[in-house]
């Protein structure tokens, strides 16, 4: 995966979905394939989803409730980040352990 890929911005229509409607956020790729971030406007709040790309596989619900444009930014952001750095999906159980493990890892060092 590409560098530009991690970086592409938030689109802009994010916020402005119809109630109910999904709007793409970003992607990602991990070893198992493409990922997916959809917004999702239910009752005027904001969520934030996790769909394989292809369809086959699990969805995770990631986050709802953001105070503005830049506090979404910032998460699709770091979460991406986060996929990179783990090689997962960072819902999956996958990530997890990859995550406990680094922290792990690190706590030996100090």
């Amino acid at each position: 995966m590409g560098a530009g890929a991690m970086n592409r911005p938030v689109r802009g229509e994010a916020t402005q979905a119809e109630a109910g409607g999904l709007c793409e956020l970003g992607r990602y790729a991990v070893p198992e394939g493409t990922r997916v971030l959809v917004g999702q406007r239910v009752d005027g709040v904001v969520h934030v989803l996790d769909w394989p790309a292809d369809g086959q596989g699990r969805r995770y619900h990631v986050e709802a409730g953001f105070g503005s444009m830049e506090e979404l930014a910032v998460l699709i952001a770091d979460y991406r980040r986060r996929a990179e750095s783990l090689g997962a999906c960072p819902m999956s159980g996958t990530a997890i352990e990859r995550g406990m493990a680094m922290e792990r890892k690190e706590a030996s060092y100090v």
